[in-house]
């Protein structure tokens, strides 16, 4: 891992965060092996910002009448989602 460049580090941090959840090494080892406080600082915020995205991804999608949709996300297509509860009024985070 230490001889990947910049680069390589920061797409090994991305691969982590993608649909098929191949992470060779892990964000966080990623994240620990970088070579300067600036690379790690920039590592750390690329990683938080992809958690961010991914949980929302995942989240529910919220009815309009305040019910979570027990089978639908965020990050999938909407149709038929909370047909019985007034339609999709948005995501729950």
């Amino acid at each position: 891992l230490e001889k990947l460049s910049k680069w390589q580090r920061v797409a090994a941090v991305r691969q982590c965060f993608k649909d098929d959840g191949v992470c060779p090494y892990g964000a966080d080892f990623v994240v620990e092996s970088a070579r300067s406080p600036a690379e790690s600082k920039q590592l750390k915020s690329l990683a938080a910002g992809l958690e961010k995205a991914e949980r929302r991804r995942n989240a529910p999608l919220r009815c309009c009448d305040g019910t979570d949709s027990p089978s639908c996300t965020c990050g999938r297509p909407r149709r038929g989602c909370c047909s019985r509860h007034g339609g999709v009024c948005g995501c729950s985070d």
